[in-house]
């Protein structure tokens, strides 16, 4: 498998070198489900990277500089709710990841956009991703650079002999298919299923495979284009355990086996989901770390200093950044500081983010809607560290900038106010670290209080129910949005 993944690597880069400069290279990769397509896109996606790395070192290793992106077809995917509208929705939800519930359409602008010649005036090119988390697409969510010069479509539908998909391959510079037997494509099918927890067993996984994914398997592969490679997917080698002995086989605990091994000795460690989510975004893989230690899984710079005793140091250029909207990730926080800076912050200058979890909202009582799935929210705050100061001040004056309809609150690292913290409270065993609001109150002569990191559904009859029992209240006001009348997520009340 080794030598076929480098003999089309070298031929796409050949490809990639042979092409105008106003021109990109647009290859598709096509196949049944479980044929392994995703797999060896990727990798030939990462490996033209690689390479374009290596032979360019003066290049910096950043999104722009990349020259190949991975498009996946899943974010073509119809919407559960244009499956629902549907004349047999039943039908369209069962079968969904058939050729009909993809809207080709949408791919082929897609397609067309990419074969415009390029030109200083390109801008990039969107596409859509797909969200598991919500099983639905992700408008938007990859972006094709201008640098982008190479780009790998991955799909089932990519090489199909069928409109609008027909065409959509025709303005394809090389079409690739990912040939396997469907035994093999079965087998990996159910342990994908059972594994992503779209069955609860085997038994209901092998359904699903029989009934709707190596079904859709015989129609690509009875109406599939003219292609310039078949890539032979690994085979299963079926190896019988030695004979036993007379004594060993009367033995009960000793029993005649038979073991599968998949043999692919040629492909290296499989990505990771870091890995393949910065492929998916059309991004670079980041530098190898030197240790484990390193290693972050969601794209934010892992970058660290530590003492001689192997403990971490702490940046001296740290900020504070509190009102954050709860579902904002690292990544969402890391590129937002680099995207309004103005070009004094870099990746290189961020060495550190720190972003308190917590579980989402709501328990047992609470009733969701059908496919919500409770997903971890961060605690509003987060700590970021910088390597200069220069790029430490340039974060401090983002303050009272907006992110996520919320304006965050930047403060220095070492200081404290103006921001929520513990109080400290003092006993007959010395001091204590507390969060005692009467002993607070006493040292604060302020009837009002602030409240922040509000939901937008938050009203005044919440908040009264919740404070109600510190003692009467004078004067509640919820601080709202003219336009929608929610709530801008914090408010001031008396007492």
């Amino acid at each position: 498998m080794d030598e076929q993944v480098t003999r089309l690597v070298d031929k796409a880069w050949e490809g990639f070198q042979q092409i105008p400069e106003d021109r990109r290279l647009l290859i598709a990769i096509g196949g049944i489900p479980g044929s392994g397509k995703t797999t060896l896109s990727q990798k030939v996606a990462m490996a033209i990277n690689a390479r374009h790395a290596t032979l360019h070192p003066e290049t910096p290793v950043t999104e722009t500089a990349s020259v190949a992106a991975f498009v996946p077809m899943d974010g073509y995917h119809l919407t559960r709710a244009q499956l629902s509208a549907m004349p047999d929705p039943a039908h369209a939800h069962a079968r969904r990841g058939a050729e009909f519930t993809f809207d080709g359409a949408a791919f082929l602008r897609l397609v067309r956009a990419l074969r415009v010649p390029l030109s200083s005036e390109t801008k990039p090119v969107l596409a859509p991703s797909f969200d598991h988390a919500v099983k639905d697409p992700k408008p938007d969510d990859i972006a094709v650079l201008p640098g982008h010069r190479v780009v790998v479509f991955e799909g089932n539908y990519v090489c199909l002999d069928r409109e609008p998909w027909r065409e959509a391959a025709s303005l394809m510079d090389e079409r690739w298919f990912v040939d396997v037997d469907f035994v093999t494509a079965r087998r990996r099918l159910v342990a994908r299923h059972v594994r992503a927890g779209i069955a609860a067993d085997e038994d209901e996984a092998g359904r699903r495979a029989d009934e709707n994914d190596l079904l859709n398997g015989e129609e690509i592969v009875k109406n599939r284009v003219p292609v310039d490679e078949v890539v032979v997917t690994v085979s299963v080698v079926e190896v019988e355990a030695p004979a036993l002995t007379n004594e060993a086989a009367s033995s009960k605990k000793r029993k005649s086996q038979v073991e599968e091994i998949e043999v692919d000795l040629s492909l290296p460690e499989p990505p990771s989901k870091k890995a393949k989510r910065l492929l998916k975004k059309g991004k670079p893989l980041p530098v190898e770390p030197a240790s484990d230690d390193e290693a972050e899984d969601d794209g934010v710079p892992p970058s660290k200093t530590t003492t001689k005793d192997g403990k971490e140091k702490r940046s001296d250029h740290g900020i504070w950044i509190g009102n954050l909207p709860f579902h904002l990730t690292r990544a969402d926080l890391f590129k937002w500081l680099i995207d309004n800076s103005g070009g004094a912050i870099t990746e290189e200058n961020i060495t550190r983010v720190n972003l308190p979890m917590m579980k989402a909202s709501g328990g047992k009582g609470r009733q969701r809607t059908e496919g919500e799935e409770q997903k971890p929210q961060n605690r509003g705050f987060a700590y970021v560290d910088f390597d200069s100061e220069a790029a430490h001040v340039a974060a401090m004056a983002l303050t009272e900038s907006e992110l996520g309809a919320r304006r965050v609150l930047i403060k220095d690292s070492k200081s404290f106010e103006g921001r929520p913290h513990k109080e400290s409270t003092s006993t007959e065993n010395g001091p204590q670290s507390g969060t005692n609001g009467m002993a607070a109150a006493k040292n604060n002569t302020s009837k009002k209080i602030y409240v922040g990191n509000l939901s937008f559904q938050t009203t005044e009859d919440d908040l009264r129910a919740q404070f109600d029992k510190c003692g009467e209240i004078e004067w509640l006001k919820v601080a709202t949005f003219e336009d929608s009348g929610k709530s801008e997520g914090g408010d001031r009340d008396g007492r």
